[in-house]
C-alpha cells in the first residue's frame, strides 16, 4: 500500500474551529505559523465559547459532525479541534469520519497520568473550571485520574476576549501575565503535580513560559497534533550500521 507521503501528497490536518474573531497569535492552533505542516480550518457557525464551553450545547453536535465530514471530503488525514471542551463530543465525532479524530488535548490525560508516579496529580489549565464536568473526563476515560484544576474565567483579558467576545484585539502581554499567574498558583497549591495539560487552545502560545516557571512537562493541543502528524508521515531512518 502506498502511503500519502510516498505518493508525494501533502498530509493535511483538519481543524474544527469555534466561531470566534479575536486575534490568533503564534502558538495558537488557528495560526498557520504554529506548524511546519499544512492545516485546513473549518469554522462552525454559531459555535461560540458560551455554547461550547459554558453550555456544552448538544445542538452543536450535528454542525460539528457535518464540518468534520466536510474536512474529510477535502482530503485531510486527521482532524482535531480548536477548543478542548469539544471532548464531550469525542465519540460521536470520531465515529462520524474515517480518519483519526481527536477533539481535545484532554485525550492525553490518561497517558500523562500513567507516565507519573502513582502519588502525583495531573494539572489541568482550562478556560472555565466550573464547566469542566465528569462527563468531559468520562469522554476520554479520564474520570479516575487524580487532577488539580485551574480556570481562566476570572482573568479579565481572557474573560473579555475569549469567553465573552467583547473585542477582537488581544493584549498578548496581559493575557500571558494572567496565564502565568494561574499556572503558578496551581503549582504552589499542588506540589504533587507532576505534569500539566493545557485544555484551552488559546493558552498554548504561553506553554514555553509556563514550563519555564513551574518546571513540569506541559502537554497541549499542539504537542498532540504534532505527534499525530508524525504518525502519518513516517520516514525511513537514515542512520547506518548497528550499535
Amino acid at each position: 500500500m502506498v502511503s500519502r507521503a510516498e505518493a508525494g501528497r501533502d498530509v493535511v490536518i483538519g481543524v474544527l474551529c469555534l466561531d470566534t474573531s479575536f486575534t490568533k497569535i503564534p502558538g495558537h492552533i488557528r495560526n498557520r505559523t504554529t506548524f511546519d505542516f499544512p492545516v485546513a480550518y473549518k469554522v462552525v457557525e454559531g459555535a461560540t465559547a458560551e455554547r461550547v464551553v459554558s453550555q456544552a450545547d448538544p445542538r452543536l453536535l450535528e454542525p460539528f459532525v457535518r464540518a468534520a465530514r466536510e474536512l474529510e471530503a477535502q482530503g485531510v488525514a486527521a482532524i482535531t479541534g480548536a477548543c478542548g471542551f469539544l471532548v464531550i463530543f469525542q465519540k460521536q465525532l470520531a465515529d462520524a469520519v474515517g480518519v483519526p479524530l481527536y477533539s481535545s488535548s484532554l485525550i492525553q490525560l490518561p497517558a500523562v497520568h500513567r507516565m507519573l508516579r502513582s502519588d502525583q496529580k495531573v494539572g489541568l489549565l482550562v478556560a472555565k473550571k466550573r464547566s469542566l464536568t465528569r462527563r468531559h473526563l468520562e469522554a476520554i476515560g479520564g474520570e479516575h485520574v487524580p487532577v488539580c484544576v485551574a480556570g481562566m474565567e476570572e482573568q479579565p483579558e481572557f474573560r473579555e476576549v475569549m469567553l465573552e467576545g467583547r473585542r477582537a484585539e488581544l493584549d498578548a502581554g496581559r493575557l500571558e501575565s494572567e496565564v502565568l499567574s494561574q499556572a503558578e498558583q496551581l503549582a504552589r497549591d499542588n506540589p504533587d503535580m507532576g505534569a500539566l495539560v493545557i485544555e484551552c487552545t488559546d493558552l498554548v502560545p504561553f506553554a514555553h513560559a509556563i514550563q519555564a516557571r513551574i518546571g513540569v512537562p506541559v502537554f497541549d493541543i499542539v504537542t498532540l497534533t504534532e505527534m499525530v502528524y508524525r504518525t502519518l508521515t513516517r520516514r525511513p531512518f537514515g542512520g547506518r550500521g548497528v550499535t
